[in-house]
């Protein structure tokens, strides 16, 4: 990929919290994501989350947890990871 910097990207994404607890965050889709050696989570929907797809994604060696989902006492719902 050294050669062709089209075959090769680097994203981070980092959604804050909102101070809106009456709208999800929704209609996430994360896919063709590899992630080697992270110091956390590979990826951790915490909050209202509804509606998101993870496909295609392979992830090893993190901190922590390689897939989270905690809503606390959100209607968290509609989350694939496939």
């Amino acid at each position: 990929y050294l050669d062709d910097p089209e075959l090769a990207s680097q994203l981070a994404v980092w959604v804050a919290q909102t101070g809106d607890m009456q709208t999800p965050t929704s209609d996430v889709h994360v896919k063709n994501l590899v992630s080697m050696f992270s110091h956390a989570d590979g990826i951790n929907f915490h909050g209202f989350v509804q509606d998101a797809i993870v496909d295609d994604t392979y992830i090893q060696n993190t901190g922590d947890d390689i897939f989270a989902v905690w809503g606390s006492d959100f209607d968290t719902r509609g989350i694939v990871f496939q």
